[in-house]
């Protein structure tokens, strides 16, 4: 089980989750507009940022 896999959530919900961590806590969610691809959410002091997509069958697989 991967905890910072949360698979099919929007931006907007990845932000709420991580408003409650400690900064540059992330998770990895399914990306919105590419079917294989995924997005890293960062949160960091002043904001949450998107930082990096990446391909999501690499990223499962390693």
């Amino acid at each position: 089980y991967m905890l910072w896999y949360h698979g099919c959530v929007t931006r907007q919900e990845a932000e709420f989750q991580l408003q409650s961590c400690k900064e540059a806590s992330f998770l990895v969610r399914n990306s919105e507009s590419d079917n294989k691809g995924a997005s890293i959410v960062s949160s960091q002091r002043w904001c949450t940022i998107t930082a990096l997509s990446v391909c999501l069958s690499t990223a499962l697989s390693t």
